[in-house]
This record gives C-alpha cells, structure tokens and sequence, in this order.
C-alpha cells in the first residue's frame, strides 16, 4: 500500500485547528489515503519528546500503535500527521502490522477536510495502566484531539475490525467487568486523572 498520494489530498489552512488535510479529488468509501509514517518511538520517549513545539503545546504528532510503542510523525513524517480529528470523522485509523492507514470511512468530495476519530477502547485483554500513567496518557492524548470515544467491549471481546482503527486499547481491570460497572470504574479513573493534571496531590506518590 502506497504511503500516500500527494495528488489526491493537500496540507493546507483549517478553520478547525492549524492546518488540515483536504481531498483534490473525489475518494471512494474504503480507500487507503495515505499511511501515518514516522519514527517509532516508546511512550517514555513520546514523554520525554513532549513538547514538539514549546510555542503550541498542545499539539502533538504521537500516533498510538500498541502498549509501548507509538509513531512520531515529526520525525519522517508526511502529510497524514496534519489531519485533524472528529468524533464524526469521515476516516478511520486501520492498523495493519504495526503500520497505521488512513482509510475513507464514506465517499469524500474534493475540497473536504478529512478527519478521524480518536477511539479509545477499553479491554480487559488492553494495556493496563495505573492511574498515574493514564493521567499521562491522556495529558498526551488530550493535546492531540478535542475529543475522545471510549468503547467498552463485551464479555466476548471486541470485533477485530474495530480493534484495528483505535488508537488505544486500555484495561481497567483483568476481571470481566458488567458495562455499567466499567463505566463506573472508568469515570472515577478519568476524574483522578483530571485531578491529577490539575496539580492535585495523589496519595499514592
């Protein structure tokens, strides 16, 4: 699969945020766009790297790929790291063998801004985080979209096709957790994080 192909989209201006990509031409529903290359790196770094520009600290080009790996797209990057995310996108994130696509979710008219959502999944076979850690993660995260879609999985797991387009699987327990009692646990762990991101002190440090 092609990296990218520069002369069906263009890095230009967004009146979402900075610079956005956009189609010349039309893009059928399930095309491979472009792929988000960069330097993989570990998260320890991604955090060290923090941030890419002091001037705009909330942007970030950090592309999730598993529990300790992401891609830095401002290393080796191309244009796929100015798309900007949506909780009604018209792409999705595919990864494919530890490399990331970005496909066409529906068909796409020249002169539309793409844009993906940031999913984030919760599984009990996901990453599990302490709560320190996923304040930081979500210091990260935070900077990169406006917004986030958690989804639970169910007792049997989550289809493989959504698995692939998140852009992070996170467990918050190795039990099988009910929906309403893992939606419980995640809304306490979000509030100790915003907490936390707040200066708040934590009685575990």
């Amino acid at each position: 699969m092609p990296k990218g192909d520069s002369r069906r989209i263009q890095t230009r201006r967004s009146g979402v945020h900075g610079k956005g990509v956009f189609a010349l031409q039309d893009i059928g529903e399930g095309e491979t766009i472009i792929e988000y290359v960069g330097e993989i790196i570990t998260w320890a770094e991604a955090q060290a790297r923090h941030p890419h520009d002091p001037k705009d600290p909330n942007h970030t080009f950090y592309f999730h790929i598993d529990e300790k790996h992401v891609i830095d797209a401002k290393v080796g990057g191309n244009s796929s790291r100015w798309i900007n995310h949506s909780c009604d996108g018209n792409c999705e994130a595919d990864e494919v063998d530890g490399r990331v696509f970005i496909k066409a979710l529906r068909d796409i008219a020249p002169g539309e801004e793409l844009f993906y959502d940031y999913g984030l999944m919760l599984d009990e076979r996901g990453e599990q985080l302490t709560t320190r850690a996923l304040s930081e993660r979500l210091s990260l995260w935070s900077r990169e979209a406006p917004c986030a879609t958690f989804l639970i999985g169910s007792a049997d797991g989550l289809d493989a096709a959504l698995k692939s387009g998140a852009h992070a699987q996170i467990g918050l327990s190795r039990l099988t957790l009910p929906h309403g009692l893992a939606r419980i646990f995640l809304i306490e762990q979000l509030y100790r994080a915003v907490t936390l991101l707040s200066g708040h002190p934590y009685h575990r440090d």
